[in-house]
Formats: structure tokens, sequence, C-alpha cells
């Protein structure tokens, strides 16, 4: 007589249970994923916002160290105007025949003496902390008003040029003003002898989707700044 092994099996209950538990499995292992996933588009706007700020300085920095500021720069801040040494002849010499640096300004038809290069705060919108009930500048209220924008190079015949796509922020109605909240005012362009200080607050993105609002800022030293 052949005697045979009883089988064994899951039953019905062992297999929800095992169901139930894998699913939990896969719930926090996608809901990990997906946090991981918005934290890397996060810290990627992030490190483009300020790649974006840092190169509006770089620009408005290479154009800066050669020139002469014309003028004061305004109270508020907002704009600043200059000129480059420049070489209308096309004949790799900055001078003229008294050997006097020619200023002026690239065009679109070529370095033409007297023109100036003006950069300066346009504002696009408006941000009001009360109405968004956000505090943007994180200073513990949420009363401030701010203009949003981008800072613009223009040239005297007209060329205007947008600088980066970071939105650039200063208080609404009073350009030059208080940004962060510390007290102390935050123009985009100031002067200090031959030191001249771009500042630049721009709009960012958290981690929980908030906006709020970073700094970058740079110092040129102008190699002509008595001419």
């Amino acid at each position: 007589m052949f005697k045979t092994r009883g089988k064994t099996g899951l039953t019905y209950l062992e297999i929800a249970v095992t169901v139930a538990l894998f699913s939990v499995a896969m719930i926090i292992t996608l809901a990990f994923m997906k946090s991981s996933f918005e934290g890397y588009d996060v810290q990627k706007t992030n490190c483009d916002s300020q790649r974006a700020a840092q190169q509006v300085l770089e620009r408005i920095a290479i154009e800066l160290r050669p020139a002469k500021v014309v003028g004061a720069i305004p109270a508020d801040g907002a704009s600043i105007v200059m000129q480059v040494p420049v070489d209308p002849q096309g004949d790799g010499v900055v001078v003229d025949a008294n050997g006097a640096i020619e200023w002026g300004a690239p065009e679109d038809t070529g370095d033409v003496v007297g023109s100036a290069i003006t950069y300066r705060f346009v504002q696009t919108g408006t941000l009001r902390e009360s109405a968004d009930g956000r505090d943007y500048n994180g200073n513990g209220r949420m009363t401030d008003s701010f203009a949003v924008g981008h800072v613009a190079r223009t040239t005297t015949r007209g060329r205007t040029t947008k600088l980066g796509e970071g939105a650039v922020v200063q208080p609404l109605g009073a350009l030059g003003g208080d940004v962060d909240g510390d007290g102390s005012p935050d123009p985009i362009f100031s002067q200090n002898g031959d030191l001249v200080a771009v500042n630049l607050w721009t709009l960012r993105s958290g981690l929980n989707k908030e906006t709020f609002m970073t700094q970058a800022a740079t110092t040129v030293r102008l190699r002509n700044p008595q001419q």
C-alpha cells in the first residue's frame, strides 16, 4: 500500500494578508519615490533660479568693470547708467588721437561714441502677502507688498534686452527699500567710491511648493571711476 503526503497551501485569509502587506509596502515606496522626485524638482528649480540670478550679476559685472558711471545712481537704486570704452573705427584702439578714452556703448550698427548703457528694474507684476496669505520674505508678517519684474539693459539708441528669466522683487511703491524686513534698504544698484554693488532678490520655490525670496549679490571695482 502506498501512502501520499498531504498537500499544504495558503488559505484565503493568508493570501488576503499577504496582498494587504504588499499593497502597504507599495504605497509607502511610491510615496517615498514621489517625495524624492518632488524634492529633486524643487532642488533643480532652486539651482536654476540661483544660476539665473548669478548669470545676470555676471553679465552686469563684466560690463561694469571697465565702465564709468554716468551721473549719480538714483536714490531708489533701481537703475544705473554707464559708458564703456568703445572702438568706433574698428581698429582695436579705444583712445582718440589725444590718448583719451573714447566713451560710448555698443549699438546694433557698431560702437558709438557718446551712447550709454542703462540697466534698470522693469516691473511686470505684484505680490501682496495679505491677499495671498503668504509670508514671502519670511519676516513673520503678512503685510508686505512687492513689485515683481526683471532687470533690462537698454542703450541710447533704444536696443533693449531682458536679462535672465528669474523674478526680481522690490518693495512695491518704494523701490530700493527693505525687501527682507531686516530694517536695511535693498537697492539693486548702489555706489561707494569706485565700488558698485549689485543686489538681486529673487523668488524661489520650497519643498512644500511655497514661494520665498533669496538674495544674490556682487560688488564690482571700477577700473576707470574718475574718467
